[in-house]
Formats: structure tokens, sequence, C-alpha cells
């Protein structure tokens, strides 16, 4: 495979996602304010974070989510719940580290009843793994051990170091930065993003948002790792190793 020819069919494309010090350091001063408040409080506090993002000129839309607590997702990722990779290390959003990333050049849809389809990584992926049927992926498990044994393989074929970059699920606070640049979290679909929640009962849930329908970019929720889900779209990216770890 040829990475200049698919950058040059835009099949894949460069992108530079700026850090945002400032997103960092209001996420930073809210997050000490809730260390020991109640969950009321929290709910409060999350308002206050999107209020305050958006007087600093931040992309965060408000969110509206019916039938549940508004900000109740905020409370869980930021002030909350932990967050860990697939190696069950902590995980970590960082909104002011720039990154400098490959993505396919996908555009999201409104999910309709069925399999949706697929974007170009995914697809390349599958090949590897001799997978007919895709829809077999859209369990969180199934994604990420395509990705533990095909993803490393990938890479080499494209030219690009195994040792410095990987494949990965988007990472929640790249998706959330990216769609003030590209056409994300502007329909009805969810994105599969990097990352697990670690509820306080011990279980482990994948991490997915972006529907225009729960506010777009900003939302995100997790859902049980072995559940298939066809509106929730793996969306895959080349990002430096290190990231998220």
């Amino acid at each position: 495979m040829d990475l200049n020819a698919l950058k040059k069919k835009r099949r894949l494309i460069d992108v530079f996602v700026s850090g945002d010090k400032k997103a960092q350091d209001i996420l930073d001063f809210f997050k000490k304010k809730s260390k020991d408040a109640d969950e009321m409080t929290r709910i409060r506090l999350a308002k206050a974070l999107c209020d305050a993002w958006g007087n600093a000129g931040i992309p965060f839309d408000p969110p509206a989510v019916p039938l549940r607590n508004d900000y109740w997702y905020l409370v869980q990722l930021f002030f909350k719940d932990m967050h860990i990779n697939k190696n069950n290390k902590p995980y970590s959003f960082d909104l002011k580290r720039p990154e400098e990333i490959i993505i396919d050049n996908f555009i999201e849809r409104d999910f309709k009843k069925g399999p949706s389809k697929l974007p170009f990584l995914t697809k390349l992926l599958c090949q590897k793994a001799n997978i007919k049927d895709p829809n077999d992926l859209l369990g969180r498990e199934g994604i990420d051990k395509l990705i533990g044994m095909f993803g490393d393989l990938l890479l080499s074929e494209l030219g690009i170091s195994a040792k410095d970059f990987k494949i990965s699920l988007i990472p929640y606070d790249i998706y959330l930065r990216l769609s003030s640049i590209i056409d994300l979290g502007k329909r009805k679909m969810n994105v599969f993003f990097d990352g697990y929640r670690l509820r306080p009962d011990d279980v482990v849930t994948g991490l997915f948002g972006g529907n225009l329908s729960f506010g777009g970019a900003p939302f995100i929720d997790s859902l049980w790792t072995k559940s298939v889900n066809y509106s929730i779209i793996p969306r895959l990216i080349i990002i430096r190793r290190n990231y998220g770890n």
C-alpha cells in the first residue's frame, strides 16, 4: 500500500490538532473543586465547566440529554469514575497536548436501521484479518482484538513506524477538538472512543459518543464491551504510541 497515494486520493488525511492549554487549565480547576463534592454539586460544576469553556471560546455546545440529568456524563468522565486503557493502566485526557494524526476521510451520516458503512481504516483491518462480514466487529471486544492482532502489520504496510505510532480508536479529547476543524458530531450517529470507563462496581465499559441527538461532539457514554450495536461506528486513527497512556 502506498500511503502517499492514499492521501492523494483523500482516502486518508493528515490533520494537526492544536493543544488548548486554557481548556485544560479550566478542566483542572473544576476537577480540583469537585474532589470532595456531592453529586448535585458535581453536576453544577459540570455545567459551570461547559459555560467556562464556552466563554473562553472553546467549542463545546451545552449538552441536551433527554430523560437524563443534563451533564451527568461529564460528571462521570471528569469528576467521578476512573478511566483505563486496554492494559488496565490509567487513561488520561490531555486537551493541551498538540497532535499530528492520520484519519480516514469518512463522512459521518445519520444512523439508519441495520449495519452502517465502515470507515476506510476499519475496512483495511478487516481485510488483514480476512473478515468478510465487518459487522462482527461492531462489538468493542472484536474491535480491540482486531487492532491488537493486525494494527502494527497495517502500519508496516503503510510505511509507518509501529515503534512510534499506533492504530487506535479515536480518543474523546481528539474528537472534541477535531469537531471544530472537520464535520464531526453533527449527525445522529455514535462513534467508539479509545479508553474504558471503570465503574465503581469494577465493571469495565467501552467509551462511545458524538451523537447529535444527545449533544453532538461533547456527548460521551459507555457500553458493555460484549454488546453489538450497529449505531456505533469504529472510527480509527493513526496517532503517536504514547497517547492516552
